[in-house]
């Protein structure tokens, strides 16, 4: 039975001192995303002054685990934050800056390389003829008004959400 206790014991040790370590080490990329987090045989970190600093974590002289966890949080609701501010961008009436251009935001869309840009669609000429849609930065973007044309699609839940309802999924009614 003591065996058995001390094996116990000895495993969730290890988990422990596993989450303290994958804490420690995102605690350390907040600031140096290019850490090396490289072990030695005796299983401490071999960047000088990084076992220190992890053995001062683990004792919460540094900061304790709830502070980072309470950080990690904030960041990521600050990226959601962001994202649904240039998703509310669908529907509402925008003027590029440099331009002049003006009119609906139909699409916005993220690239692999940073850039948010939004299609912007300037509806119809004098004689009803559609214009050419242009994408735009939406750092250049002005609001032209607090509501959008028409209601947004609802990306939270939902058949858009899902991915199951899109342009090829036209109503019933409009289907021949």
């Amino acid at each position: 039975m003591g065996d058995v206790m001390a094996n116990k014991t000895e495993k969730l040790e290890k988990q422990v001192a596993s989450t303290m370590r994958e804490q420690f080490e995102l605690w350390i990329k907040r600031d140096a995303p290019s850490a090396c987090f490289d072990f030695g045989e005796n299983g401490d970190y071999i960047v000088p002054g990084l076992q220190n600093q992890f053995e001062a974590f683990c004792t919460g002289v540094i900061l304790n685990t709830n502070e980072i966890e309470s950080e990690l949080n904030k960041k990521k609701e600050n990226q959601m934050t962001h994202i649904e501010k240039h998703i509310n961008l669908l529907g509402m009436r925008v003027e590029d800056r440099v331009t002049g251009f003006t009119g609906v935001v139909t699409s916005v869309g993220f690239d692999l390389y940073g850039c948010i840009q939004a299609v912007i669609n300037p509806g119809v000429d004098k004689e009803g003829k559609l214009q050419d849609q242009t994408w735009f930065d939406v750092s250049r973007l002005a609001l032209m008004g607090d509501n959008p044309v028409i209601d947004r699609p609802n990306y939270e839940s939902g058949r858009q959400a899902e991915g199951k309802q899109g342009a090829a999924d036209k109503p019933r009614m409009m289907k021949p």
